[in-house]
């Protein structure tokens, strides 16, 4: 009896369960997958919403990318019937394959792979702060601001119109036109591009007038032989403009040997090595600015690597003289120069190639009438100097007037006295001319000699 009520038990609560759950096992057998239909996209430059509609509440899901492997996905698990799902980030002006899938549970639709394209970027701002940098002979720098697109593709430099480079980087704002005509106006803009190419306004127009080419060689100044031993010699000198330096050099004209810096100064110096102690050199400066102008100075005085020895100068002035050009002799050191100042003044130089052996003669101009002071320097070649003494000239170009007293006309004897004065001291030298012979003969004997009247005190 008891197992009866078990049993009707058992069979009560099946009965139970299958009036409560099996609507839905039956629900579950003949349900339909959701129907997908109004496909839609609504693409813009950096997105796109993938819109649809099913019939029943479903998921949301859109698989796509650039090829057919729709390699991407955007999902939504909401059930819903009508979909929307936004794809982003995407590139602008780029094709892209898709298709939508939905799913009730396990039951799922999907479309056939479509295709969209999204829209072009907005192309960028104008450019601003267009500046030029820099102006050289043959070159122009440029700098702009940063452009301000998130899709910046390139920056284009125009120049008269026509575009010469295009930058890809956002960040360099900086542009150096070289290979330009020196003394030439150009116009200058720049613009910005997007990644699809799309170009922006043109920045503001600046113009640039390159700078004229220098065609003007330096000058050469104050050649200076620095220092000079038994084998070696520095000499400098100064230019207007920062230039290189060169010497040519050797014991002819030939100048076949060279020392040679490539610093851009305006002080010069150079070294000259190895020489041959007692050889006198020939040598050639030349200096070369940074534009290629040069500038030589060939000629320099030569030199002869020597030791420095004791200079000597030993002069033979007249004190008086009657020009302003006064000769000088002497002795002074071989291969040396000498400068002759009067009355403190630079008058003349005895170069070193007149000054071979030490013996000089020179006239030295520069006197004036009265009293007038000589000295001397001696200088060597590395510029050791010594001064001469103060020479006292007198300098008298006005000729003496002198008076004689009249003399007799017809002497007796050969000596003749003359007196006159002059108007100061002078050496008097007199010059005789015979206008005719000189009577020498005595007079004859007196005869018929007689008295033709006597009186007291007279006899005639």
């Amino acid at each position: 009896m008891k197992m009866k009520k078990d049993h009707l038990y058992f069979i009560a609560l099946f009965m139970i369960e299958l009036i409560i759950f099996l609507p839905f096992y039956v629900a579950d057998v003949f349900a339909a997958q959701p129907s997908i239909s109004n496909i839609q996209v609504l693409p813009s430059y950096d997105s796109a919403v993938v819109r649809w509609n099913t019939d029943i509440p479903s998921t949301s899901v859109v698989n796509y990318g650039k090829d057919n492997l729709l390699e991407l996905s955007k999902s939504d698990p909401q059930a819903v019937i009508s979909h929307e799902v936004n794809l982003n980030p995407i590139s602008s002006n780029t094709k892209y394959y898709y298709s939508v899938e939905s799913c009730d549970g396990s039951d799922c639709s999907s479309s056939s792979t479509q295709d969209f394209t999204t829209l072009s970027a907005p192309a960028p701002s104008k450019v601003i702060g267009l500046v030029n940098l820099t102006a050289t002979t043959n070159s122009v720098s440029l700098q702009w601001n940063e452009s301000d697109s998130s899709y910046f593709g390139y920056y284009s430099v125009y120049r008269n119109g026509n575009i010469i480079s295009n930058i890809t980087s956002k960040y360099s704002t900086q542009y150096t036109d070289t290979n330009l005509t020196g003394g030439t106006t150009y116009r200058y803009e720049i613009s910005a591009a997007n990644s699809d190419g799309l170009e922006g306004p043109k920045s503001d127009a600046i113009y640039v007038t390159t700078i004229t080419p220098d065609t003007t060689p330096p000058i050469i100044t104050n050649v200076t032989i620095a220092s000079i031993s038994l084998d070696s010699i520095t000499i400098t000198w100064e230019t207007n403009e920062e230039s290189n330096s060169t010497i040519n050099y050797g014991v002819s004209s030939i100048l076949n040997e060279t020392q040679y810096s490539s610093d851009y100064e305006a002080s010069h110096s150079i070294t000259l090595s190895e020489l041959q102690n007692g050889s006198t050199y020939f040598y050639k400066i030349v200096s070369c600015d940074i534009e290629g102008n040069c500038a030589q100075k060939s000629d320099t005085q030569p030199f002869t690597p020597s030791e420095v020895t004791d200079l000597n100068i030993e002069l033979i002035v007249p004190i008086l003289y009657n020009q302003g050009t006064v000769p000088v002799t002497g002795t002074i050191t071989p291969n040396t120069r000498v400068k002759f100042y009067v009355n403190d003044a630079y008058k003349a130089i005895l170069t070193t190639e007149r000054n071979t052996n030490g013996n000089i003669s020179f006239n030295v101009p520069g006197f004036t009438a009265g009293n007038n002071t000589l000295k001397a320097v001696v200088e060597d070649q590395i510029g050791n100097r010594k001064e001469s003494e103060a020479y006292l000239v007198i300098i008298d170009s006005t000729p003496p007037v002198v008076e004689i007293n009249p003399l007799p006309s017809t002497i007796s004897s050969e000596d003749v006295v003359v007196n006159g004065t002059s108007s100061e001291a002078v050496n008097v030298n007199i010059y005789t001319r015979l206008l005719s012979s000189v009577d020498t003969t005595p007079p004859g004997i007196v005869s018929d000699f007689h008295a033709d009247l006597v009186e007291q005190n007279s006899v005639t």
